[in-house]
């Protein structure tokens, strides 16, 4: 945050070019009670390096049990499976909801926030990308590459599984990004439906990954015990 008035604050987001606003009513919202995250009123988080005695194989593992966990049982109606399956409910009505431009910023928002690396717009709707390769895979492709790089130093053989499924996911992704770039370019987006069953794939692709992921871990550490 760079700055703030009656109104709004704002930020300077180094993956844009210019300062964003953000209202004070949508702060505000952001720091209603019971919201989680770091965007919590007065929220801080810190990394203790005091005990580096724990082992970093189950600190991933743990990690990606709980990932597991709140993608399959979500805490809130907008995050994993929860959120997938009220958004592929309300997304074909969206057409009959909002205008071309609404959409059209809908859709690019989907595109700019999918970028596996940063987010930002492919070349042809913004003459200040970053020029890096930046696949719009939701960064699928990365969880994809880390698990298979280190499957055998922390994690088994199983991983190399996950990670087919996660390419999988991504390049489905990316399939979407492609449809909705071609869709604004053609300023047509009364064919949403078309949509609806890449977005079932990625839905049924990631439960099935997370819930086999949980399963694994699971019975692996009731061999230990």
């Amino acid at each position: 945050m760079v700055g703030y008035d009656d109104n709004c604050i704002y930020v300077h987001d180094n993956s844009k070019k210019d300062i964003q606003q953000i209202s004070i009513e949508d702060i505000s919202l952001a720091w209603k009670d019971g919201y989680i995250g770091l965007s919590k009123k007065n929220a801080y988080f810190g990394i203790d390096m005091k005990f580096p005695d724990i082992n970093i194989k189950d600190i991933i593992q743990t990690g990606l049990r709980k990932t597991s966990t709140l993608f399959l049982n979500p805490p809130v109606g907008f995050m994993g499976i929860k959120g997938f399956e009220h958004f592929i409910k309300e997304f074909p009505l969206w057409k009959t909801m909002y205008d071309k431009d609404t959409l059209k910023n809908i859709y690019m928002h989907f595109i700019t926030f999918t970028g596996s690396v940063l987010p930002e717009p492919p070349a042809q709707f913004d003459n200040h990308a970053s020029g890096i390769k930046n696949p719009h895979r939701g960064a699928r492709d990365s969880l994809s590459a880390a698990l298979l790089k280190y499957r055998d130093t922390f994690g088994d053989e199983s991983w190399e599984r996950y990670a087919k499924s996660f390419e999988q996911s991504g390049e489905v992704i990316e399939q979407v990004v492609n449809g909705f770039t071609e869709d604004i370019l053609k300023q047509s987006f009364h064919e949403s439906e078309k949509y609806i069953e890449l977005f079932k794939q990625i839905k049924q692709i990631e439960t099935q990954a997370y819930t086999d992921f949980l399963y694994c871990t699971s019975q692996d550490k009731d061999e230990t015990k």
